[in-house]
């Protein structure tokens, strides 16, 4: 669906971090791999709410908000 960046705070951003929508509508946020290894993983919380904040992000993009 999309690559988002995320600054978590003023000294940690994630680059790259792509974002899937599956057939039954739900997305999924997933770090980068660094050959088959994923260069960070995150708690089912945080997962969830930087998930929460890319799709608000995507759809306020593409409406032009």
């Amino acid at each position: 669906m999309a690559f988002v960046d995320i600054e978590l705070n003023e000294h940690i951003r994630l680059y790259g971090l792509r974002l899937l929508r599956q057939p039954d509508g739900a997305h999924y946020l997933f770090a980068p791999q660094a050959g088959h290894r994923r260069t960070a993983t995150f708690s089912k919380p945080m997962a969830e709410r930087l998930t929460a904040l890319a799709v608000e992000a995507i759809k306020v993009a593409r409406n032009g908000q």
